[in-house]
């Protein structure tokens, strides 16, 4: 998938800077950095932290701050100044809009929300986590290999983080979009519980998210979703405007992080947080093998 250009809105902001283009010392404002609680977001964090830290940032971190319903009032009224995102999430569940399913129609809708919000919208990277719907390899084996197979598979437990269940691209969806009467849905938060639901028989269906290592054995299957009603979720920088538009450098150092991320780096690194490594470890080594400074 090619890298988008810059989106018009960020465009425009950063074109009444080139001129004046600035950086920062250790008297500036600290810009914050924010982040979801699972651990591939803690890693995207650091990665844009330390980054911008190279670049003469003074950064704050705020990991693990929760779910989307819970950090988008902070992100819009300007307590948190930069997130790493994902374009579908971002439409759906932050503003309760119907995705495009094409990645660039998707990114122009996004930007165009978020610029009412005093938000900025920096380039996708190519590096996509999609959110799943994942079965055993048994029950593939038996039932099929698609969303729209669970029609014909009996009784059907769906097991996910609380916020799937009213959520147009998970639990909802998924009744509404392949007309399944068969399905319920059970709350399970955390993945390692989700995954024991799984392998005992409690649920049949789990959510996880595409680039989970868990995959790498082929015991668990992600469902094909022939439909499409899952959106398209690229990693997207998203900035408060007024941190934006006053350092270029920003931009710069964070679409380059966009050009340079792949879905199989991300699969590695949340490899590497499943073995017990820090986010910040994590972070560190793939700046170190990608040159994104722009310094």
């Amino acid at each position: 998938m090619r890298l988008l250009t810059r989106s018009l809105a960020v465009g425009a902001a950063l074109a009444l800077t080139l001129t004046a283009c600035s950086s920062s010392s250790s008297d500036d404002e600290p810009i914050t950095v924010g982040g979801f609680n699972f651990p591939e977001s803690s890693i995207l964090l650091e990665i844009y932290a330390q980054a911008l830290e190279a670049d003469g940032f003074t950064i704050e971190r705020e990991p693990d701050l929760g779910s989307r319903e819970i950090i988008f009032p902070e992100l819009t009224e300007g307590s948190i100044d930069i997130m790493p995102e994902y374009v579908g999430g971002a439409i759906s569940s932050g503003f309760g809009e119907t995705p495009a399913t094409n990645l660039e129609e998707a990114v122009s809708q996004l930007t165009a929300l978020f610029q009412d919000e005093n938000v900025a919208v920096l380039d996708a990277s190519p590096a996509e986590d999609a959110d799943v719907f994942v079965v055993t390899s048994e029950f593939a084996d038996e039932n099929g290999s698609s969303l729209a197979d669970l029609a014909n598979a009996g009784d059907v437990v769906v097991a996910g983080p609380p916020e799937c269940e009213e959520r147009d691209t998970c639990f909802a969806g998924l009744q509404e979009v392949y007309g399944l009467d068969n399905i319920t849905f059970t709350t399970i938060a955390e993945k390692a519980p989700r995954l024991a639901a799984l392998e005992n028989g409690d649920a049949q269906v789990i959510t996880l998210f595409s680039t989970d290592p868990v995959f790498s054995d082929g015991s668990l299957v992600a469902l094909d979703d022939p439909e499409e009603f899952t959106p398209p979720q690229n990693v997207i920088p998203v900035v408060n405007f007024d941190v934006v538009d006053g350092n270029t450098e920003i931009a710069q150092t964070l679409n380059a992080i966009s050009a340079a991320m792949t879905t199989e780096g991300l699969a590695a690194m949340n490899g590497q947080a499943a073995e017990g490594q820090q986010p910040a470890d994590i972070a560190a080594e793939w700046l170190a093998d990608n040159d994104v400074s722009s310094s």
